[in-house]
């Protein structure tokens, strides 16, 4: 199983979406509706503030924009969208 992004096309997410862009990497985007599927107990579960982004990898569940985006940045240290960890800068 690879990424899933879970994310509202008027949202946040799009900025996630951008960064997998520019990382080169895939992910499965999962459409989530404001006020309705975004406060299903099922999505609850993944974000109990029931917003988007939610981002998974694995067993990894995030749901915050930032965190989202320095947690991608770190899987992916190759493509050098942040300093390396150790490195004063960060």
């Amino acid at each position: 199983m690879g990424l899933q992004l879970y994310t509202n096309k008027e949202s946040r997410g799009v900025v996630v979406e951008w960064l997998l862009i520019e990382l080169g990497i895939e992910c499965e985007r999962v459409e989530v509706e404001y006020h309705t599927s975004m406060k299903s107990p099922e999505y609850l579960k993944l974000n109990p503030f029931g917003k988007v982004p939610v981002l998974i990898d694995e067993h990894v569940v995030i749901y915050e924009l930032a965190a989202i985006c320095a947690y991608l940045a770190d899987k992916f240290p190759e493509k050098n969208l942040a300093p390396a960890l150790g490195d004063p800068k960060r």
